[in-house]
């Protein structure tokens, strides 16, 4: 039935007698209706074809939000592994100063002028050599280590920076219950996170990061993940 409308519609439109011809043929509106029906399924056909392309052209078809690992409820992913790789920066920073209750702005790409600014005096100007000596000394210490697991001074620390800005990080912290349920403290946990969110061209590099997080956690004894 809807073949044979849709023919009518065609020689309607197409034969003048007919369109003004009474019970012969379809009245205006019929026809107008006729009309707006088909041109709704060539939108939705479009609006399909157009979305499979898309989905198509995703660079990183792993990228999804929330999925199960082990019974662990994982809403955010992408956000948990920009958390990993903040965690590392922070580690790190953490490490080095020691004694510097207040982190902000500090990063390790700019670890170096760090180190200078804080063993200066901000008034008079002057050097507290023994202070920048431990924090250059701490500093070179613990890029040794993980550059035995691949961490390089020069890609990583940009890379990292790149990485918390594209994904974020999480937007709540976790008491020590919560980052137990939530798998936060389980190696396994964030590495299948991160092999399944990543996509496959960082994913060797954001590996890296994680492991040198979990090198450092196990290094002084504490939780993956620190706030």
């Amino acid at each position: 039935q809807r073949n044979q409308s849709n023919v009518r519609i065609h020689q309607t439109i197409n034969n003048p007698t007919q369109r003004h011809g009474g019970n012969r043929g379809l009245n205006t509106q019929q026809v107008n209706e006729g009309i707006e029906t088909r041109c709704e399924e060539n939108k939705t056909k479009q609006m399909e074809n157009e979305s499979g392309s898309m989905m198509a052209r995703r660079p990183n078809p792993c990228r999804f939000r929330g999925w199960c690992c082990n019974g662990v409820y994982c809403s955010d992913p992408e956000r948990l592994v920009g958390e990993i790789a903040f965690q590392l920066d922070r580690r790190i920073l953490s490490y080095v100063f020691q004694g510097q209750t207040r982190l902000y702005g500090f990063t390790v790409l700019n670890i170096r002028d760090k180190i200078i600014q804080v063993s200066t005096h901000p008034l008079t100007g002057k050097v507290d050599e023994g202070y920048r000596l431990q924090l250059s000394q701490r500093h070179a210490e613990l890029m040794a280590k993980l550059k035995q697991l691949g961490y390089s001074m020069t890609l990583h620390p940009p890379f990292t920076e790149f990485i918390i800005n594209t994904y974020g990080i999480l937007k709540q912290r976790a008491d020590s219950y919560s980052a137990q349920e939530l798998g936060y403290n389980s190696s396994d946990f964030l590495r299948r996170v991160v092999i399944n969110a990543a996509p496959c061209k960082l994913l060797k590099d954001l590996l890296l990061l994680f492991s040198c997080l979990s090198f450092m956690a196990r290094q002084d004894g504490k939780p993956l993940f620190l706030w």
